[in-house]
């Protein structure tokens, strides 16, 4: 079979259109509906935290013994990523026959956008392939997501909402909580992570309206960090997480709030022990990911630790100073890149409160990404420089101290692409 050329599809229809269900939902009827033939669904919004919430909910599964499909995005070095079929990676011959089957019922849509294209191969997959649970991420937003033309999932969840595209989801966070609520379906629980009391109001309104039951963390269900891991509302001690950062114990406790109502109502033969192990074992990529018994450790001191992540956001960048603020001392320099379309300001002060000082790179995986020099100019008041590679960085970061240091990658999703993209493919820099 020809592999398909995602690269040259992807320049004939735009990433960014109007907002709208209207173009897929047709693509998708001439495909002949593969959305209302997915398995019992959970649907999951959010600014940050929806793919690590997701990787709980698949172990939790997983060791109960039950198949998972599971849609994420964005990839971080390949896009069959995004689709997971029964627990496996797409196969490229079989992604290659879906994106063609799509691209010929497409012809004549050319609004559409290559998320709702994607997005309309994963529906296909799922509806042709056997699964016990479909694990569904919204790309930007909720309502008018490509995503939601799903009809009735059996959960609906939210993670932190805090300011992030907000020319597409609205200016103030009401209107982007909004815009995740748009998820919530009549006849379908919903379950939401704490937040701030702006966003918990609209989230209460829209669940209202819809006489949707919406289970909120510190009122419904509540997690707490013990000695040896989490208790989860009193009863339920569960051991240390998998996933590193303060930020994920929310998470981790939005996933056994959900599966804890799925073992009761809909005949998921979920038990503790299975809970528990989901949680100890969930894994996911470029998300406070330790690095440091890589490559990149040779180029720094001895005892020195070095960490990847996502975070791109305000919110992203406050998860990431609260951790920080709760591990052992140590100077922390950031590694930062960014898309030009972020706020990158504000992600750069509220970092600034554990920066001992940032180095900014550019990311080759992106044409938009914003100039290392740029940054320079936005944020005066606190040291930094500018390096055309990670080595180069981690190099001119090494002649800054001759003790242990802790160094965080982070500021794009691309950019820890780009990175775990280097390592796995062992290559000698990000140029």
């Amino acid at each position: 079979m020809v592999r398909f050329d995602l690269g040259t599809f992807s320049k004939k229809f735009p990433f960014k259109a109007r907002f709208s269900l209207e173009r897929i939902e047709k693509l998708l009827y001439k495909l002949g509906s593969p959305h209302l033939k997915l398995p019992p669904t959970i649907h999951v919004a959010g600014t940050n935290g929806k793919g690590s919430t997701i990787a709980f909910l698949h172990a939790i599964f997983e060791a109960a013994g039950y198949k998972a499909h599971i849609y994420t995005s964005p990839h971080l070095i390949e896009c069959n990523e995004r689709i997971i079929i029964a627990g496996k990676k797409i196969e490229e011959s079989y992604f290659s026959f879906l994106l063609q089957e799509c691209e010929k019922y497409a012809q004549d849509q050319e609004e559409l956008t290559w998320f709702e294209f994607i997005t309309s191969a994963a529906f296909l997959a799922y509806a042709q392939n056997p699964a016990d649970v479909l694990l569904l991420e919204t790309g930007v937003g909720g309502r008018l997501d490509a995503t939601n033309v799903i009809k009735s999932p059996i959960v609906t969840a939210i993670t932190s909402i805090s300011y992030d595209h907000q020319d597409y989801l609205g200016k103030t966070l009401a209107e982007i909580a909004y815009a995740k609520a748009g998820i919530f379906k009549a006849g379908a629980s919903a379950f939401s992570v704490a937040q701030p009391k702006e966003i918990e109001s609209v989230l209460l309104a829209c669940a209202k309206e819809l006489s949707v039951s919406l289970f909120l963390e510190n009122r419904d269900w509540d997690v707490q960090e013990a000695a040896k891991g989490l208790v989860y509302c009193s009863n339920l001690h569960c051991p240390k997480i998998s996933l590193a950062g303060k930020h994920q114990i929310h998470n981790a406790g939005l996933a056994l709030s959900i599966t804890s109502m799925l073992e009761q109502s809909h005949s998921f033969n979920l038990k503790e022990k299975h809970l528990k192990t989901g949680i100890a074992t969930a894994s996911w990529k470029g998300r406070l990911q330790n690095l440091s018994s890589s490559l990149l450790a040779d180029y720094l001191c001895v005892g020195s630790e070095i960490w990847l992540d996502s975070a791109h956001n305000e919110g992203g960048a406050q998860a990431l100073v609260e951790t920080v603020e709760t591990w052992r001392f140590l100077p922390t320099y950031f590694i930062v890149g960014m898309l030009n379309h972020k706020d990158s300001f504000t992600f750069l002060s509220v970092l600034s409160k554990v920066a001992k000082e940032f180095c900014f790179i550019p990311i080759t995986s992106s044409e938009k990404y914003r100039a290392p020099n740029q940054f320079i100019e936005i944020l005066p008041h606190k040291n930094g420089f500018t390096a055309n590679t990670l080595i180069e960085g981690l190099k001119k970061i090494s002649q800054l101290s001759s003790t242990p240091i802790r160094v965080i990658i982070c500021g794009s999703i691309y950019l820890a692409g780009d990175i775990l993209n280097m390592l796995e493919n062992n290559h000698e820099r990000i140029s």
